[in-house]
């Protein structure tokens, strides 16, 4: 692979509509240990180098599963319609309801990851992997919060005066397998 170039291309712009297909991108090309402001353009130059490293992004694509390339928005935000599980905002059903969340080890070295599944009276309604996990040392400020979150937050969808539980938490059980 080339060293010191820069390829790359600006599909959509935040602000702006979808104006073409990702096959239509224009790429650029930018050796940047000559040029680190990136101010020339060499993809019409080296045409070769380009091509080089947009094969290593298809490749890096393939390897870290985030093909097929997508431009919906707002649909992403969307677990359901994006395919992926929402462990955060599973609706809870009216009146008393348990609340499970079962966390099955991977094993192997201190730190591995697993796979968290949250039930609601029994029954699944997400699932997804933990990549990691916190293996010996946890902030002398975290809690395991109950009805409250007063500490870090897991998710931006709330602050810590709109995470306050107001309905009734008769118990709580925590069995550590």
């Amino acid at each position: 692979m080339p060293y010191g170039w820069f390829a790359g291309t600006v599909h959509l712009k935040p602000w702006g509509k979808i104006e073409n297909r990702f096959t239509e991108d224009v790429w650029e090309l930018y050796h940047v240990k000559e040029d680190f402001s990136m101010s020339r353009d060499l993809a019409k130059e080296h045409p070769d180098i380009l091509a080089e490293l947009q094969r290593v992004f298809l490749a890096e694509a393939v390897k870290y599963k985030v093909l097929p390339l997508d431009d919906r928005r707002l649909e992403l935000f969307n677990p359901k319609l994006a395919g992926r599980p929402d462990l955060m905002c599973t609706k809870l059903p009216k009146g008393k309801s348990t609340v499970k969340m079962d966390f099955a080890y991977d094993g192997g070295k201190p730190g591995s990851g697993g796979t968290a599944t949250l039930y609601i009276d029994g029954q699944s309604v997400g699932s997804d992997k933990v990549e990691q996990t916190q293996f010996a040392i946890f902030s002398a400020d975290e809690t395991a919060g109950v009805g409250v979150d007063a500490e870090t937050p897991v998710s931006e969808d709330y602050d810590r005066a709109s995470s306050k539980f107001t309905g009734t938490i008769d118990k709580v059980t925590i069995n550590l397998k």
